[in-house]
């Protein structure tokens, strides 16, 4: 996933970073630096965080 699409499914999912960081299971703290990270291209999206994001995307966060 690039960036934006992080970006764009963290806010289709209407989801802080924050939010986002705790449905994947990453620390509070640095859960949501992560996100930061990915959202602006410093840091690679690890290959399980981009599947747990596209199912969420497709069959909600309730679904986890």
């Amino acid at each position: 996933m690039t960036p934006d699409e992080i970006r764009e499914a963290r806010r289709q999912l209407g989801m802080s970073q924050a939010q986002l960081a705790d449905a994947l299971g990453l620390s509070p703290d640095n859960g949501r630096r992560a996100v930061g990270h990915w959202e602006d291209g410093s840091k690679a999206i690890s290959g399980p965080a981009v599947v747990a994001i596209r199912y969420m995307l497709k069959y909600g966060v309730d679904g986890l």
